[in-house]
């Protein structure tokens, strides 16, 4: 029998905070993802909640041509990685893209809905159903109190949204677990 030695000596840097991305081995053993789409969600999964994000900053940083980023995008929202949201800008003001990025793969278009509208027509329960279901689930223990009353204090997802969004950047959610 073959006794396993150690054949390699790794050297790293010191893990400190807020300088190292850390990403889930599931996700980097995923046989579905290209290389590109891997080195995409990595750089994705570093930006803060709530990011003001440009697919176009990392075909930049990253020195990819369009049809490689576009490929990378495709091959994360295929695998439910990564949704992709054209929104009007209104007015005639052309569009934007808003994205969701989950490092489960939870976010294919069978499992939620490709867009969320924000009508007159919208039950704001059902909405917030959705959006629940899209958060993690200790994150929702850990805020069950606070997402209950700020269900209760709105009257529309949109408003809802707004806040929650205030409230995350103004660091008053628990995102210790």
């Amino acid at each position: 029998m073959e006794k396993k030695t150690p054949n390699a000596i790794i050297y790293k840097r010191e893990n400190i905070g807020g300088t190292f991305c850390t990403i889930s081995k599931s996700l980097m053993q995923d046989k579905r993802l290209s290389e590109p789409a891997k080195v995409l969600i990595i750089h994705l999964l570093n930006c803060p909640p709530f990011a003001r994000m440009s697919m176009s900053y990392y075909q930049k940083l990253l020195g990819w041509s369009n049809n490689k980023r576009t490929n990378a995008i495709n091959c994360l929202k295929e695998n439910g990685y990564l949704k992709q949201v054209k929104k009007p800008k209104g007015d005639g003001n052309g569009f934007s893209y808003h994205y969701t990025i989950s490092e489960y793969g939870n976010l294919k278009s069978d499992n939620i809905q490709d867009t969320i509208p924000i009508s007159k027509n919208d039950s704001h329960e059902s909405l917030m159903i959705e959006f629940i279901k899209n958060l993690d689930e200790k994150f929702v223990i850990a805020n069950k109190l606070y997402l209950e009353k700020l269900y209760e204090k709105t009257s529309t997802h949109e408003e809802f949204l707004e806040i929650f969004e205030s409230d995350l950047i103004n660091k008053k959610l628990d995102m210790t677990n």
